[in-house]
């Protein structure tokens, strides 16, 4: 059936000052998002262990970010130059850790790894990686008459070139979990691997931002 619960809590809290010079805003929110679902199926098929027990389904949505912050401000210079700016940043994603395999032969290669008989990993129980990212304008205005004004811009994004890399992926594959006779499988090597030993990113995560 069509049927999923959720709850989010957040707290907001806002700043702004305003003169002719400048202005400036920030927000800051911490918030809780929590599913049992995020969709009614995805591209790989149903999300739940047991559809019998919907209850080891409930934890942390693919949405929740615990903490978001943004600022963005405009300072106006002389000779008609203006410089802009906005900041964004949030704390990462959770995911879910999958066997890399179809273990419970349902024909879908979604199944989460248990750490215990009969005890699954918990949905979304891991955490990604961190986004930030600034953004800057330089604006240079000509005013010809009352009516008519030429600007020139300069836009630069990813001011501090943040690689905001996040896993992805085979790296989050986390393995069998427990093998066939109990007894706990290993870790995948690859699993929430950043870095190679060769000290470059692991091909297997992605870039999220430009």
């Amino acid at each position: 059936e069509s049927s999923a619960r959720g709850m989010y809590r957040a707290l907001t809290l806002q700043g702004q000052y305003r003169r002719e010079k400048l202005q400036f805003s920030a927000f800051y929110t911490i918030a809780e998002n929590f599913s049992d679902a995020d969709s009614e199926r995805d591209a790989g098929g149903f999300e739940y262990v047991n559809s019998f027990n919907l209850k080891d389904e409930y934890g942390f949505s693919n949405q929740d970010i615990r903490h978001q912050f943004t600022t963005n401000a405009v300072y106006r210079l002389p000779l008609g130059f203006e410089l802009s700016g906005i900041l964004r940043a949030n704390s990462g994603l959770p995911f879910t850790p999958r066997t890399g395999s179809d273990t419970n032969a349902d024909g879908n290669n979604n199944d989460r790894p248990f750490l215990t008989p009969g005890v699954p990993v918990g949905r979304n129980s891991f955490r990604n990686r961190a986004f930030t990212r600034t953004d800057m304008r330089v604006l240079k205005s000509f005013n010809f008459k009352e009516s008519m004004r030429l600007q020139f811009s300069a836009e630069f994004f990813n001011l501090f070139n943040v690689d905001n890399v996040v896993f992805g992926g085979n790296n989050m594959i986390y393995g069998a979990g427990l093998q066939a006779n109990g007894v706990m499988a290993p870790v995948n090597a690859n699993f929430m691997l950043l870095r190679t030993a060769d000290g470059n990113y692991s091909t297997n995560n992605s870039q999220v931002g430009n």
